[in-house]
């Protein structure tokens, strides 16, 4: 630049400190177009780049993945890792020695009308240096008042560990409980991003490297295996974002603009890209000296609509993913886009930010998982405890009104369950917060229409069935089935739904116990007795364990929404004993089935020590995302109860 350089590099951090810190685990994720921009100044580290060939991005314990790779779009990488330190040093050797000062620290900035006056000391001098432009490039002080600042309320955890197999060039973007995991390829290694809460990060930064390796391999999955972990450092996680990014004669560009969270991976990306899109600008027009109040011929562009889009929505949805819980209804998506790579799967751009589902499942799928498959079974063991005590006491099965019941019972369940995914939705209850599974409409995934019509569709196929169980049963089969889909309907419909209010667990006990099993015993035999009334309610407490797990995990959330669930009105300690007293009763209360049964009635008891160690789990773990392991363990644990049962008839 000669003795005068028309710009003057300025940097707080000696110039070889950077170069310098070889245990410095920080890693850059750098787009194709990254690499281009910077091939054409000569900055590009080739032999320090570590090319990403595919990327896999997935939910843990959710439904379904996403998978890009490289040779859908013809590129030789989707992206590059490269370490900070390499960067730097690459760009160091472009710039010319007269045309930095390092070292230096900041005393003052005064715009004027048309220049700016940076008061510095450098080697212990003093200077002032006037500027036609000054660029702020790096660094955004939290206390600045033109910058919003937002907590994420999560801190990253950064390392490297050698991966076993090796990567294959393969990047892991992993959506967990508590907050995105990020594997990148570098080297022979993995660059891990490990997105934390601040005390989860503090346990995490205090494990030894052995723990440390269990609790991401405990995260990521049994899909790899990790060994020889390097050096960890944590940075807590913060949206800032100014709201001016030209005045007077300043500008601000890069992390100094904006930053972002790492799950975007886009932080130096954007800035690379503004930093270049300026020096367009002043290439082609100069500055202009004479503007009183600009320093430029003509403002920079205005963002792209994209950019644009992420700045005004995306960005609070964003934000709104690591907050606590909020009161108002859930944002429906204001857009998707397919992800190419698999056309059965669709991105949303309200979930970039959260461990919810990072990818939408295909209609069909949608479907499935709205039914709820995995508690399906709270339906099915009530007729089969029904029919097993009508075989033992009549000698024989009616096997047409058995496959009707069966049908019947889980059609109205179903319908239940799409009913109460449309009620929640309405009401404001599935907030982004949600601990619980997703749900079909308030992910997007299936419009309220539909799964409204699907609700109907079912308890129509649920009347055609009882229609044939009317036939067959008479007058009290009418009244069981009207009643059993009102109740259905009603549990998060109408003006006052029975799910809002403290009778949920008493709702389940009666029809998925007393109505289901005295159900399906008088289809078989036109009668109902003592013996099937009391392995009903046996049966029905299980069930009613299941809806307690439900709110005990949703308690916080139920509570702001106005949802008065009984969990809420007596609070967690009484609630993990409700819990504990319908897991054992039915176990104490087997005595009273020894007149018909003899020892026989004991045999349920194979099931207890499951139920002991869901007791166990329901009172050690914390209220989280575990609980939906729970719900569906409790509900694998009426039917093993309910087919033990069943088989002490049937012997």
């Amino acid at each position: 630049m000669g003795k005068n350089p028309s710009f003057w590099t300025v940097e707080r951090a000696p110039q070889e400190v950077q170069q310098s810190q070889q245990n410095d685990p920080r890693a850059l994720a750098l787009s194709h177009g990254a690499r281009q921009l910077l091939e054409q100044i000569n900055a590009w580290p080739t032999r320090a780049a570590t090319p990403i060939e595919t990327i896999h991005i997935s939910q843990k314990d959710g439904f379904g993945r996403t998978l890009i790779d490289r040779a859908d779009y013809q590129l030789a990488a989707l992206g590059y890792v490269v370490r900070y330190r390499d960067l730097a040093a690459a760009l160091a050797t472009q710039l010319a020695a007269d045309a930095l000062l390092d070292s230096v620290e900041i005393l003052d900035i005064t715009p004027a009308d048309d220049n700016v006056t940076v008061s510095l000391r450098h080697a212990g001098v003093l200077r002032k240096i006037q500027t036609t432009l000054l660029i702020h490039a790096e660094g955004t002080p939290g206390d600045d008042p033109a910058v919003k600042v937002s907590d994420y309320h999560q801190h990253a955890v950064i390392a490297e560990i050698t991966p076993q197999p090796g990567h294959q060039h393969r990047a892991w973007e992993r959506f967990t409980p508590d907050g995105p995991l990020a594997l990148l390829p570098l080297g022979n290694e993995y660059s891990v991003v490990f997105t934390l809460p601040p005390a989860k990060a503090d346990a995490v930064m205090a494990m030894d490297d052995a723990n440390f390796t269990a609790a991401l391999q405990s995260q990521f999955g049994t899909r790899m295996g990790f060994t020889k972990p390097g050096p960890r450092s944590r940075f807590p996680l913060f949206l800032r974002m100014r709201e001016k990014l030209a005045q007077g004669n300043e500008i601000w560009i890069g992390n100094a603009a904006q930053t972002l969270h790492p799950v975007s991976g886009q932080g130096f990306n954007l800035g690379l890209r503004d930093a270049w899109q300026l020096a367009e600008i002043l290439l082609k027009n100069g500055v202009d000296r004479s503007s009183p109040r600009g320093c430029l011929h003509r403002q920079p562009p205005p963002r792209p609509p994209r950019l644009r889009l992420f700045h005004r929505q995306d960005r609070p949805r964003l934000l709104q993913r690591f907050r606590p819980a909020q009161t108002g209804p859930r944002p429906r998506p204001a857009g998707t886009g397919r992800l190419p790579a698999s056309p059965q799967f669709r991105r949303q751009t309200h979930d970039l930010g959260r461990p919810r589902l990072a990818v939408s499942p295909s209609r069909r799928q949608a479907w499935f998982l709205a039914c709820r498959p995995k508690t399906l079974s709270v339906s099915l063991s009530p007729v089969i405890v029904g029919t097993a005590v009508a075989w033992h006491d009549i000698g024989r099965t009616l096997w047409l009104p058995l496959l009707a019941a069966i049908l019947a019972a889980a059609l109205i369940q179903i319908g239940t369950n799409l009913f109460n995914d449309v009620g929640d939705f309405l009401r404001g209850t599935d907030t982004p917060d949600r601990l619980g599974p997703k749900r079909a409409t308030a992910e997007g995934w299936l419009s309220v229409d539909r799964v409204k019509t699907g609700a109907w569709l079912a308890f129509a196929l649920a009347f055609l069935c009882g229609i044939y169980l009317v036939w067959h049963g008479g007058w009290p089969i009418v009244v069981i089935g009207l009643a059993s889909l009102t109740a259905g309907w009603a549990y998060t419909g109408g003006p006052a739904p029975i799910a809002y209010r403290p009778l949920g667990e008493l709702f389940v006990w009666i029809f998925f116990g007393l109505v289901a099993v005295g159900g399906s015993y008088y289809l078989q035999t036109l009668s109902l007795t003592p013996t099937a009334l009391i392995a009903a309610a046996l049966v029905g407490l299980h069930a009613a364990a299941v809806i307690t797990v439900n709110n005990y995990r949703d308690l916080d959330g139920d509570a702001k929404n106005g949802k008065n669930t009984l969990a809420v009105r007596l609070g967690r300690l009484a609630t993990k004993r409700i819990y504990a007293a319908e897991m054992l009763a039915p176990y104490a209360l087997l005595p009273l089935l020894a007149a018909s049964l003899g020892w026989l009635a004991a045999l349920p008891v194979l099931s207890l020590p499951l139920a002991l160690k869901l007791i166990q789990r329901f009172y050690r773990e914390a209220p989280g995302p575990v609980f939906n392991r729970i719900l569906a363990a409790s509900a694998g644990l009426q039917l093993a109860y309910a087919l033990l049962l069943a088989l002490s008839f049937i012997i």
